[in-house]
This record gives C-alpha cells, structure tokens and sequence, in this order.
C-alpha cells in the first residue's frame, strides 16, 4: 500500500538532491581544496627539483661538507633536508639564485643560506652561511672564487689564464712609457 496524504493523494517522495544535499556540498568544496592541495605540492616538488639541479645548489652542499665547523656540529656526510625554500633565476648567460637549504646531519640540524649570481654562463657565490650549533659560519672565509661551472653541472672547465694574469707580449704597458712618448705601433 502506498502512503497516503490528504484527500487520498499520495505523498510525493523527496527528490536525489533532497535527499544527498550534504554529499553534494561537502564534495563541491573539497574537490576545488583538494585539487589546489596536488597542485601546490607538485609546484612545490618541481621548483625544489629545478634547484637542486643546478650546479650552483651541488657546490653550496660540497663546501658545507668540507667545512671543519659545519662538520663538527652537524656529523658528517651533511645532508640537504626537506623543506629548501628560495628561488634561482637564469636567462642566457646571466641569473640570480637565493635560496635556503636546511642541513643534516648525525649529529644534529641547521640551515645554509645561499645567494649567488651567474654573469657570463659562470655561477659565482655572493654569500654562502650556514646557521650551525647556535652560531653562523661564513663558508666562503678565505676561499678561492667558485669554479666556472657549464650550465647543466659537471666538471669545472678551464678558460685558460685568468683576466688578471700579467700580459704575454715584449711591449711595456702604455702607462709604464716616459712622459710624451707615444706607444709604439708593432
């Protein structure tokens, strides 16, 4: 027997939507969250990779690891840790890059903070720190400038003598020349 109304008319049932409202408006907000939530962690999964492939990151970590206070307070082998914020920038043969990468290690945890340019295809470092048992190690004191490094990592390359190497030829410099003498023409 069918429910009976009124006047003998039966009673309508409430309709899907009636009856699954609830369903309907929990899944419409959490499909959009849950969606902006994947994208962000693969933002954030892409941008770490991008960073870590450049040859100016796999510099930063070797010089934590040779650095005797960064050792001595974290263990050794120093480890990147997960959460690397920051940015690197290339165009050409020119870029910037500034991040800051946490550090590992058996002994304990600290962080690195790396600012670098890249003029001329080559990444030379502006400041690297580490912030390591309680104290800030500069990783660049008394170092040689880094490397030149080709574009996609790998070994150093040698350019030949550096810009400040004395000059090859037999002729003086022109201000090594006495006064009013013009420099000659070989």
């Amino acid at each position: 027997m069918t429910p009976q109304g009124q006047a003998g008319v039966p009673a309508q049932q409430p309709g899907w939507f009636s009856r699954n409202w609830k369903w309907v408006v929990g899944l419409g907000c959490a499909l959009p969250l849950l969606c902006c939530g994947v994208f962000s962690i693969g933002t954030y999964f892409t941008v770490t990779r991008v960073i870590q492939g450049t040859p100016v990151f796999a510099e930063a970590v070797a010089k934590a690891n040779q650095n005797p206070e960064v050792t001595a307070a974290l263990g050794s082998p120093v480890t990147p840790g997960f959460m690397l914020q920051g940015s690197v920038n290339e165009s050409g043969g020119g870029g910037s890059a500034e991040f800051t990468i946490p550090l590992e290690g058996p002994k304990g945890k600290g962080s690195m903070q790396v600012r670098a340019s890249k003029k001329g295809g080559q990444w030379t470092f502006d400041s690297l720190t580490a912030d390591v048992g309680g104290k800030t190690v500069d990783l660049l004191a008394g170092d040689a400038p880094m490397p030149k490094l080709p574009p996609g990592g790998g070994p150093p390359m040698d350019d030949g003598p550096a810009d400040n190497a004395p000059p090859t030829d037999d002729a003086p410099p022109a201000d090594d020349l006495p006064p009013g003498e013009p420099p000659s023409e070989d």
